[in-house]
Protein backbone atom coordinates (compact mmCIF):
# COMPACT_ATOMS: atom_id res chain seq x y z
CA UNK A 1 0.00 0.00 0.00
CA UNK A 2 2.98 2.79 0.55
CA UNK A 3 4.53 2.00 -2.43
CA UNK A 4 1.17 2.26 -4.07
CA UNK A 5 0.43 5.44 -2.36
CA UNK A 6 4.19 6.56 -2.94
CA UNK A 7 3.94 5.78 -7.03
CA UNK A 8 0.59 7.55 -6.71
CA UNK A 9 1.89 11.19 -5.25
CA UNK A 10 4.75 11.09 -8.00
CA UNK A 11 1.90 10.43 -11.20
CA UNK A 12 -0.32 13.03 -9.64
CA UNK A 13 2.76 15.58 -8.90
CA UNK A 14 3.54 14.99 -12.37
CA UNK A 15 0.30 15.53 -13.51
CA UNK A 16 -0.22 18.45 -11.91
CA UNK A 17 3.27 19.83 -13.50
CA UNK A 18 0.85 20.06 -16.55
CA UNK A 19 -0.83 23.11 -15.41
CA UNK A 20 -4.31 21.88 -15.42
CA UNK A 21 -5.03 21.34 -11.86
CA UNK A 22 -3.50 23.66 -9.00
CA UNK A 23 -3.11 23.34 -5.59
CA UNK A 24 -3.94 26.10 -2.58
CA UNK A 25 -0.50 25.35 -0.74
CA UNK A 26 2.12 22.92 -2.05
CA UNK A 27 2.79 22.15 1.69
CA UNK A 28 -0.38 20.70 2.54
CA UNK A 29 -0.16 17.83 4.68
CA UNK A 30 -3.30 16.28 2.83
CA UNK A 31 -4.15 17.60 -0.70
CA UNK A 32 -7.45 17.06 -2.72
CA UNK A 33 -6.92 17.16 -6.31
CA UNK A 34 -10.06 16.51 -8.47
CA UNK A 35 -9.75 15.18 -12.14
CA UNK A 36 -12.82 15.00 -14.56
CA UNK A 37 -12.63 12.02 -16.36
CA UNK A 38 -16.25 12.67 -18.53
CA UNK A 39 -18.37 15.72 -18.24
CA UNK A 40 -20.36 13.65 -15.91
CA UNK A 41 -17.83 11.81 -13.81
CA UNK A 42 -15.43 13.39 -11.15
CA UNK A 43 -13.05 11.55 -9.75
CA UNK A 44 -11.10 12.81 -5.93
CA UNK A 45 -8.06 11.31 -5.34
CA UNK A 46 -6.60 11.64 -1.44
CA UNK A 47 -3.16 11.92 -1.07
CA UNK A 48 -1.35 12.08 2.17
CA UNK A 49 1.72 13.02 2.92
CA UNK A 50 3.36 13.95 -0.73
CA UNK A 51 4.32 17.59 -0.29
CA UNK A 52 7.52 18.97 1.09
CA UNK A 53 8.54 19.04 5.31
CA UNK A 54 5.89 16.69 6.64
CA UNK A 55 6.64 13.20 8.26
CA UNK A 56 4.68 11.12 10.57
CA UNK A 57 6.36 9.55 13.67
CA UNK A 58 3.56 7.80 16.05
CA UNK A 59 0.28 9.70 15.86
CA UNK A 60 1.35 13.29 15.06
CA UNK A 61 2.70 14.81 11.33
CA UNK A 62 5.33 17.17 11.85
CA UNK A 63 6.37 19.69 9.79
CA UNK A 64 10.09 21.01 9.28
CA UNK A 65 10.71 24.21 8.16
CA UNK A 66 13.23 25.31 5.52
CA UNK A 67 13.13 29.25 6.08
CA UNK A 68 13.48 31.24 9.26
CA UNK A 69 10.90 33.83 11.37
CA UNK A 70 10.71 35.05 14.55
CA UNK A 71 8.58 32.29 16.96
CA UNK A 72 5.57 34.10 16.88
CA UNK A 73 5.96 34.34 12.38
CA UNK A 74 6.51 30.89 12.97
CA UNK A 75 3.77 29.57 15.69
CA UNK A 76 1.28 32.03 13.17
CA UNK A 77 2.96 29.83 10.50
CA UNK A 78 2.05 26.15 12.19
CA UNK A 79 -1.52 27.62 12.95
CA UNK A 80 -2.17 28.65 9.92
CA UNK A 81 -1.05 24.83 8.53
CA UNK A 82 -3.80 23.50 11.17
CA UNK A 83 -0.79 22.94 13.86
CA UNK A 84 1.33 24.36 16.12
CA UNK A 85 4.39 24.57 17.53
CA UNK A 86 6.03 21.23 18.26
CA UNK A 87 5.61 19.97 21.92
CA UNK A 88 7.92 17.71 22.78
CA UNK A 89 7.12 15.31 25.46
CA UNK A 90 9.31 11.84 25.13
CA UNK A 91 12.04 10.43 24.75
CA UNK A 92 11.23 8.72 21.43
CA UNK A 93 9.60 12.08 20.01
CA UNK A 94 12.95 14.14 21.22
CA UNK A 95 15.23 11.23 19.56
CA UNK A 96 12.96 11.59 16.39
CA UNK A 97 13.73 15.28 15.93
CA UNK A 98 17.12 14.35 16.25
CA UNK A 99 17.35 12.60 13.45
CA UNK A 100 16.13 15.57 10.61
CA UNK A 101 19.36 17.72 12.52
CA UNK A 102 17.82 21.20 12.19
CA UNK A 103 17.74 24.46 14.39
CA UNK A 104 14.37 25.38 15.04
CA UNK A 105 11.53 26.82 17.28
CA UNK A 106 9.70 24.36 19.26
CA UNK A 107 6.47 25.44 20.86
CA UNK A 108 8.05 26.24 24.66
CA UNK A 109 8.24 29.94 26.00
CA UNK A 110 8.33 31.39 29.59
CA UNK A 111 7.42 34.98 28.17
CA UNK A 112 4.07 34.80 30.79
CA UNK A 113 6.17 34.36 33.80
CA UNK A 114 9.79 34.67 33.86
CA UNK A 115 11.27 31.25 34.80
CA UNK A 116 8.09 29.35 34.34
CA UNK A 117 8.20 27.14 30.91
CA UNK A 118 4.87 26.12 29.27
CA UNK A 119 3.91 24.47 26.04
CA UNK A 120 2.04 26.33 23.48
CA UNK A 121 -1.15 24.48 24.40
CA UNK A 122 -0.50 26.07 27.97
CA UNK A 123 0.86 22.87 29.95
CA UNK A 124 4.11 22.89 31.86
CA UNK A 125 7.15 21.65 31.52
CA UNK A 126 7.59 17.87 32.53
CA UNK A 127 10.16 16.51 30.17
CA UNK A 128 13.46 18.58 29.58
CA UNK A 129 15.67 18.53 26.89
CA UNK A 130 18.21 21.59 27.75
CA UNK A 131 21.63 21.87 27.15
CA UNK A 132 23.92 22.28 30.11
CA UNK A 133 23.63 25.85 31.68
CA UNK A 134 20.51 26.57 29.63
CA UNK A 135 17.73 27.90 29.89
CA UNK A 136 19.69 31.18 31.30
CA UNK A 137 17.88 34.37 30.24
CA UNK A 138 21.41 35.71 28.84
CA UNK A 139 20.66 39.32 29.20
CA UNK A 140 17.16 39.01 30.30
CA UNK A 141 15.53 38.41 27.06
CA UNK A 142 15.34 34.95 26.51
CA UNK A 143 11.95 33.90 26.66
CA UNK A 144 11.38 31.41 23.83
CA UNK A 145 12.72 27.64 23.15
CA UNK A 146 15.09 26.74 20.59
CA UNK A 147 16.01 23.08 19.48
CA UNK A 148 19.52 22.84 18.90
CA UNK A 149 20.81 19.73 17.20
CA UNK A 150 24.02 18.23 19.70
CA UNK A 151 25.49 15.22 17.35
CA UNK A 152 26.24 13.33 21.19
CA UNK A 153 23.69 14.34 23.35
CA UNK A 154 19.98 14.57 23.54
CA UNK A 155 20.26 17.70 25.49
CA UNK A 156 19.36 20.17 22.60
CA UNK A 157 17.48 22.92 23.76
CA UNK A 158 18.43 26.83 24.27
CA UNK A 159 16.14 29.65 25.30
CA UNK A 160 17.18 32.45 22.74
CA UNK A 161 15.36 36.25 22.22
CA UNK A 162 12.09 35.65 20.32
CA UNK A 163 12.37 37.71 17.90
CA UNK A 164 15.53 35.92 16.58
CA UNK A 165 14.33 34.55 13.31
CA UNK A 166 15.24 30.90 12.40
CA UNK A 167 13.40 27.54 11.57
CA UNK A 168 10.67 25.78 12.87
CA UNK A 169 8.99 22.80 13.29
CA UNK A 170 4.81 22.55 13.63
CA UNK A 171 2.96 19.44 14.65
CA UNK A 172 -0.83 18.13 14.31
CA UNK A 173 -2.57 14.73 15.07
CA UNK A 174 -5.24 15.54 13.13
CA UNK A 175 -5.90 16.15 9.22
CA UNK A 176 -5.98 19.57 8.40
CA UNK A 177 -9.07 20.81 7.51
CA UNK A 178 -8.37 22.62 3.98
CA UNK A 179 -9.27 19.60 1.85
Amino acid sequence: AAVCLGLLCVLLSAYYHNGKYTLTDENALFAKRQFTVTPLFTVFLFEERCFKGWRKFGSSYYYFSNGRKNWAESRQYCREMGADLVIINSREEQEFIKEVNIYAWIGLSDAQTEGIWKWVDGSPLTTEYWRTGEPNDTGNDEDCAVYFNEVVSLNTWNDIPCSYETGWICETTVAPTWL
